[in-house]
């Protein structure tokens, strides 16, 4: 390994590192789905409890495993700086060889991580020839091969990785469930791994090394690798359709050219008073299930406009020189976190970029045009920090292209009014993308990208705007291949939605079946946790597995039946007699149907004393009652026999559920309405009618951060709602009514997606709002 690669080394490793230990975490967070549907598979009781004890064990090591895993793959790349290119574990042809010193559960489980070790290298076979070249350079000309288990990050070294890690739960996990995993990791780590080794190479390559390699001139087909990224195209620059007159001349009049005009001449008309502030109009009303939300704080006071002569002339190379110092003696977008940045600390900031220009404008000499042109460039950042359809992160982060900005307006009007200026456009791409975006949490999506575009604008941008081209094009280009890597995750996430609604829909049932039957009839503590718990879930399992037609179901329903009836008071001999009868084979059924469930967190011995505790305080009230009634008659009708059972009012009962994922029922007999505010019952009428794609924002109460999403999917049959993220990963799942109680209170509002770019928008906005102040009197 040269020395002077070791930097490069450590900050691919580092890349690779945070991009695997971030899919290690996605896999961890659907983990307990996946087993769940394991154990609702299960073939026995035994296997079903080895089940949840293995999620148990797996989610409680969760940090621990994940430590193991990306060290392991840190490993591999210091490996290689020291010139020892080696696997991290032994490669399964030499377990073969040793069959009889392993053990052969252990040679399985290698076999299959061999196999997902295969698959991977063919899905990215050119990504891997790539590194394999560049990596050479760093090992001063010495090639190990695109396959070969020492090439740092390659998928056979993720694979050791990940045995390694899983070796810590041992002898827990077995290993056939070892194996089971192992297909879980490949679908949601290995699968997932295109955008990491693109991100590898693009490290390489800024690094100098090998920037110009071809696949095709090395003996590969580029069409079969999907890796457009691997070498950097130089951006085309965009031709203007033929109609189009010439770049040096001024267009033919057109819409937008006049639009630039009369705002030209009403700032013209306004130069020695203060400019109105610059709101976006709010239409969201006209939005479905739009929640008012506060306007936009309002911007620090706008510095007082200052005249200048006529005929002023600007001093452009002066000019220049000024904005420069603003933009390069910006602190760095490397020590900002715009996630924690409140929206008024961003005004606030750009509130003093504005003093600063206004000063700039007073000591500089600076024509009344170009002055104009300063303070329409503010109106158009003020516009993005006012608008709605912008989360906040985004709008932070396209503040920085402030000063930037300024000088392409300087130097090129026609940013104004040409819809095909890069600037324009890529300044509508970004807000546009940004528009959707959650802030930093995915270092491979789009604001990851957006800050790399804003990081490069803000650094390099000095007069040449044909950076923006280049920006444009690389930008347009990842968007597209996100969308597609996105569309296909959302239908992942969808297809995995509808197979965990099965068991949601099998809850739903029996809340409402135990629900209804209890109603009426408090029972003791005891009893509630017996029904409400073990017995729930029970009845979801003969659910899914026979229906709610089948005899399974009417015989664990009339389980509970009985148990009510048990429970309640007996006002007659015959009553008393017919319970004395009915509870040796009730307690039967019972303790048959908790041993058939075979839940891991439930003792059915324990469960049964305290049942038997219940039931003997019933026959003994019973029996001390009749032999009162044989010395000594009753003078009156014979007393209840009960327990001290209190009901709970309607306004507690009404919030019971059997699991916490789904809504509780409302009362059986009783009128939604009567339970749900006036304003809960609208948004349920305009849900019914949002379609699929409409964008959401909500906020998020582990993190008090708000999100966005994008309704996916809708089931008819249980009212939920699925949500995904701008990449398609699924980020909630809401019932109707928990979304109508958040939009009725404000928390949860739909997002207005502007159809027009922010460019069109932004400008007629300040004409109007030109216009509007000028018909004021003074």
């Amino acid at each position: 390994m040269l020395p002077r690669y070791l930097d490069l080394l450590r900050t691919c490793r580092d890349r690779v590192v945070e991009g695997f230990g971030g899919l290690f975490e996605s896999m961890f967070d659907e983990l307990d789905d996946f087993m769940l549907q394991l154990a609702e598979n299960a073939e026995t009781n035994q296997q079903r409890g080895h089940y949840f004890e293995a999620m148990h064990t797996a989610l409680l090591n969760q940090a621990g495993l994940k430590q193991i895993f990306t060290g392991e793959i840190a490993k591999g790349f210091d490996n290689f700086a020291a010139g020892q290119a080696e696997p991290l574990r032994t490669p399964v042809a030499q377990q073969q060889r040793k069959l009889s010193l392993i053990d052969q559960d252990d040679y399985e489980v290698s076999l299959a991580y061999a196999e997902v070790t295969r698959k991977a290298n063919e899905a990215y076979m050119g990504q891997l020839l790539a590194l394999n070249h560049r990596l050479a350079v760093l090992a001063g000309g010495v090639k190990l091969g695109e396959t070969h288990p020492g090439l740092p990050g390659c998928p056979a070294q993720i694979c050791d990785a990940m045995q390694t890690a899983l070796e810590a739960l041992s002898p827990e996990v077995e290993f056939d469930l070892l194996i089971q995993w192992a297909g879980e990791f490949e679908r949601r780590i290995m699968q997932q791994a295109d955008g990491l080794y693109q991100a590898y190479n693009r490290e390489l390559i800024l690094g100098g090394i090998l920037p110009h390699l071809s696949l095709e001139a090395i003996g590969f087909e580029a069409a079969t690798t999907g890796s457009s990224l691997l070498k950097p195209t130089p951006p085309e620059p965009v031709e203007p359709p033929a109609s189009a007159p010439p770049e040096d001349e001024e267009p033919e009049a057109t819409p937008e050219h006049e639009l630039f005009q009369g705002i030209q001449d009403l700032l013209a008309n306004r130069r020695r008073e203060p400019l109105p502030a610059i709101v976006p109009p709010d239409d969201e009303s006209a939005l479905p299930g739009h929640a008012p939300t506060e306007s936009p704080g309002p911007m620090a006071a706008r510095p007082a406009r200052t005249a200048t002569s006529p005929a002023m002339h600007t001093d452009y190379a002066s000019l220049m020189r000024s904005l420069n110092a603003l933009q390069f003696n910006a602190p760095s977008l490397a020590q900002v976190s715009f996630a924690q940045m409140p929206l008024d600390a961003v005004k606030e900031n750009f509130a003093q970029q504005s003093a600063a220009l206004a000063t700039l404008v007073q000591e500089q000499q600076v024509s009344s045009a170009d002055a104009d042109i300063i303070d329409l460039v503010g109106m158009l950042f003020e516009f993005i920090l006012n608008d709605k359809s912008l989360p906040d992160s985004a709008k932070a982060l396209l503040s920085h292209l402030h000063t930037p900005y300024l000088k392409v307006a300087m130097l090129d009007r026609k940013f104004f009014f040409r819809n095909k200026h890069p600037a324009r456009r890529l300044l509508n791409a970004l807000s546009q993308a940004g528009a959707l975006c959650n802030g930093e949490g995915d270092v491979q999506g789009i604001f990851a990208k957006m800050r790399g575009v804003v990081e490069r604008v803000v650094q390099d941008f000095e007069d040449d705007t044909r950076l923006f081209n280049t920006l444009l094009e690389d930008f347009t280009a990842f968007v597209d291949q996100f969308g597609h890597r996105s569309e296909a995750m959302e239908k992942r996430s969808v297809e995995a939605a509808k197979g965990r609604e099965r068991l949601r829909e099998a809850r739903q049932a029996v809340s409402r079946a135990l629900v209804d039957m209890t109603w009426d009839h408090p029972l003791p503590k005891t009893i509630d946790t017996l029904v409400m718990g073990s017995w729930a879930n029970l009845l979801v399992l003969v659910y899914l597995r026979n229906g709610p037609d089948s005899q399974q179901w009417r015989d664990g329903i009339q389980v509970v039946t009985d148990i009510i009836w048990s429970v309640q008071p007996k006002t007659s001999p015959a009553e008393r007699y017919k319970l004395w009868d009915m509870l040796p084979g009730l307690k039967s059924r019972i303790q048959d149907g908790l041993a058939l469930i075979g839940d891991p967190e439930v003792n059915t011995k324990a469960v049964m004393n305290d049942i038997d505790a219940v039931f003997d305080d019933l026959l003994s009230a019973k029996e001390e009652e009749e032999t009162r009634n044989l010395l000594e008659p009753p003078p009156g009708p014979l007393p209840d026999i009960r327990l001290d059972i209190t009901p709970a009012p309607p306004e507690i009962q009404s919030d019971r559920a059997v699991w916490d994922d789904i809504d509780p029922p409302l009362p059986p007999t009783e009128p939604p309405s009567k339970y749900l505010p006036p304003e809960v019952v609208r948004y349920a009428e305009i849900l019914k009618v949002v379609k699929l794609g409409t964008w959401f924002e909500f906020g998020v109460p582990e993190t008090k951060a708000r999100i966005r999403a994008k309704l996916s999917w809708f089931s008819p049959h249980t009212s939920y709602y699925i949500f995904v993220d701008q990449g398609g990963i699924q980020v909630a799942v809401k019932s109707m009514r928990t979304l109508c109680h958040e939009m009725a209170r404000g928390e949860t509002r739909i997002v207005p997606i502007a159809k027009k770019p922010l460019m069109d928008r932004a400008l007629e906005t300040v004409h109007s709002l030109l216009g509007q102040s000028d018909k004021q009197p003074a």
